[in-house]
C-alpha cells in the first residue's frame, strides 16, 4: 500500500542543472517586481528574449516553475514566491559586497585582532585605538607574549601586531617603524657609588626582575652573559611598576625602557637611570601580512608617532632629558 503523499518526507533538494549565478536571480527580482519582461528588458538594456531564456534558465536549474505564463501578464507562483524572498536577500547581500569591495577602507572591519606589547598598551594604546575606533567595529587587542610576536600573524591568530619581536622577519610580512629605544639599568637614587660599572652593581644590589616578557628578557640577558655577570635573583616582580617602587625604596636595581619608567610615571628623584655599554635597544614597530591591506597598519604608526610626540616623550623629557635624545622615531613609512 503506498504512502499517502502528505505523509511522505519532504525529498531532498537537488540542483538539475548547476547553472544558477547571480545574473538569473537579479533577473528573476526584477521580472517579479516589474511584472513585465519588456520593462525588465528595457531597464537592463538587454532583449526581452534574452529576459526570458534567463528566466527559463533559472526555472530549469532548480527543476521549479516560477512563473505561470497562462496569465498577461505572467505572475510568480507558490514556488516563484518561495524563490523570491531568497533571491532578494541574496542578491541584496551581493550588492553590498560590492559596495563594500568599492568602497575600500572606507567601509569598517567587522573585526580587527591586535596585539600590542603591555608598554605600548599603557602608554599609546588608548590614544591610538581612540583615534582608529571608526577602522572597526569591534577589536580585539591582546598583550600576551603569544600574541605579540611576529609567528601570531604567520598562524593568522592576530590581523595586526604591535611589537618588539626581533625575530628574523617571516616571508610575507611587513614592518612599519615606530621607534627604536635604549635598554637602561634603574638604580635607587640612594646607591652613592659610581653608576657607570654594571659589574660592580650587580654585585652589591640585588637584581629585580619583573614580568615574563619574552621578548625582552633574552636581550637583558644576553647583555649580562656579554658582561659576565651573573646576578642574584631575589625578586621577581609581575609588573615593571611594583619593580621599580622596590627599586626606588633602595632594595635592588632593574633593567627596563624609558617608556617602562614613563608608563610606571617613576619618580625620578627616587631612581637614576643609568644608560649600557655596550648600548642595548629595542625596536618597537607595527606588522601584518604582507598580503592584507596596509591602512591599519599605516593608521596605528601615523597615530603612535603622534603620541608619542605629544604627549610621552614629552613627559619623559621631564623627568630624564637626556634620554629623550636616545629615542628615535622612525617616519619612514615602511621598513
Amino acid at each position: 500500500m503506498d504512502t499517502p503523499v502528505a505523509q511522505r518526507p519532504p525529498e531532498p533538494f537537488r540542483l538539475s542543472q548547476p547553472a544558477i549565478n547571480p545574473r538569473l536571480l537579479e533577473i528573476f527580482v526584477l521580472v517579479a517586481r516589474e511584472g513585465s519582461m519588456k520593462a525588465v528588458a528595457d531597464r537592463m538594456g538587454l532583449s526581452q528574449a534574452a529576459i526570458s531564456q534567463s528566466t527559463t534558465a533559472l526555472e530549469q536549474a532548480l527543476g521549479l516553475e516560477l512563473l505561470d505564463r497562462s496569465v498577461r501578464p505572467p505572475a510568480v507562483t507558490m514556488d516563484g514566491a518561495r524563490v523570491l524572498r531568497y533571491a532578494e536577500q541574496i542578491t541584496a547581500k551581493i550588492r553590498e559586497f560590492e559596495e563594500a569591495m568599492r568602497a575600500g577602507g572606507g567601509r569598517p572591519y567587522p573585526l580587527l585582532r591586535i596585539g600590542m606589547i603591555n608598554s605600548f598598551v599603557a602608554l599609546a594604546g588608548p590614544v591610538v585605538l581612540s583615534q582608529l575606533r571608526h577602522l572597526a567595529d569591534e577589536w580585539s587587542v591582546v598583550s600576551g607574549p603569544e600574541a605579540t610576536r611576529l609567528q601570531a600573524l604567520v598562524d593568522r591568530r592576530a590581523d595586526v601586531i604591535v611589537t618588539s619581536d626581533d625575530a628574523p622577519v617571516p616571508d610575507g610580512i611587513e614592518v612599519f617603524p615606530i621607534l627604536s629605544e635604549p635598554l637602561v639599568a634603574a638604580v635607587p637614587a640612594s646607591y652613592s657609588k659610581s653608576v657607570t660599572d654594571l659589574n660592580r652593581i650587580a654585585a652589591e644590589l640585588d637584581f629585580i626582575r619583573f614580568g615574563h616578557n619574552a621578548l625582552m628578557t633574552p636581550r637583558v640577558n644576553a647583555h649580562m652573559a656579554q658582561l659576565g655577570i651573573a646576578p642574584t635573583r631575589r625578586y621577581h616582580f609581575d609588573t615593571p611598576d611594583a619593580a621599580l617602587n622596590m627599586v626606588a625604596a633602595g632594595l635592588g636595581w632593574a633593567m627596563v625602557t624609558p617608556l617602562v619608567c614613563v608608563r610606571s610615571r617613576l619618580d625620578s628623584s627616587s631612581v637614576r637611570l643609568v644608560e649600557l655599554k655596550p648600548t642595548v635597544s629595542r625596536r618597537i614597530y607595527v606588522a601584518k601580512r604582507r598580503s592584507d591591506r596596509s591602512d591599519i597598519a599605516h593608521h596605528i604608526r601615523t597615530a603612535a608617532v603622534a603620541a608619542l610626540k605629544q604627549e610621552i616623550l614629552p613627559r619623559l623629557k621631564a623627568s630624564y632629558p637626556r634620554l629623550v635624545s636616545r629615542i628615535v622615531l622612525d617616519d619612514a613609512k615602511k621598513a
